[in-house]
């Protein structure tokens, strides 16, 4: 999904477009393993034949040659789970910051849109219904109503669901460079269509 994606939808100008199919290959290559498909299956032998094999005797002094595999099983699962912790971890501290971040901002109207200010260095942007800004960013009224627009087209266009749909998927999914990069080129699709509109 991603290749066809590259070759074929990447360079087009139809963010709608790209975004929909970004999240619906996410979603579809994770429903596709649960689709049962039944194949019908022909096979030309009529007749088996039954193979009657001598008894084996086992004694008690041997060693499963699972142990290995399981071992190795066991390695991966504990790994995964690491990973997991890891990704769950960073999503709430991040979670975190954000809350600190939107409550020691002074909220503030500006032609009926509810801004947060804060001396943070971050770049101006949009939590759901939310806009954070710079304070400096009060003194220059063009620049401000140019932020205001971007940020609106995020939040019209509901950016912030995509980027946690994706995120949460992320958690689950955090050993597949796939949905990595997928994530990556579904943040500049959100950029384009903002910077489209405005």
């Amino acid at each position: 999904f991603f290749l066809f994606y590259l070759l074929l939808l990447r360079n087009q100008a139809n963010f709608r477009v790209n975004r929909i199919y970004l999240l619906g290959a996410v979603i579809f290559s994770l429903t596709l393993p649960f689709l049962n498909i039944p194949l019908e299956q022909t096979s030309n032998v009529n007749t088996y034949s039954e193979i009657f094999l001598s008894p084996i005797t086992i004694d008690g002094n041997f060693t499963t040659a699972t142990d290995g595999f399981l071992n190795f099983h066991s390695m991966g699962w504990t790994i995964y789970a690491g990973g997991f912790l890891t990704f769950i971890g960073s999503f709430l501290w991040q979670h975190r910051k954000l809350y600190k971040l939107l409550k020691s901002g002074k909220a503030k109207e500006y032609k009926g849109y509810r801004l947060i200010c804060t001396e943070s260095t971050l770049a101006p942007f949009s939590f759901f219904n939310r806009i954070v800004v710079h304070n400096n960013d009060f003194y220059d009224p063009s620049r401000l109503e140019m932020i205001i627009q971007h940020e609106m087209t995020h939040i019209r266009k509901l950016h912030s669901i995509d980027n946690y749909i994706i995120r949460l998927i992320g958690i689950i999914h955090w050993f597949n460079p796939f949905l990595w990069l997928i994530k990556k080129e579904l943040r500049i699709v959100h950029e384009y269509e903002a910077d489209q509109e405005t």
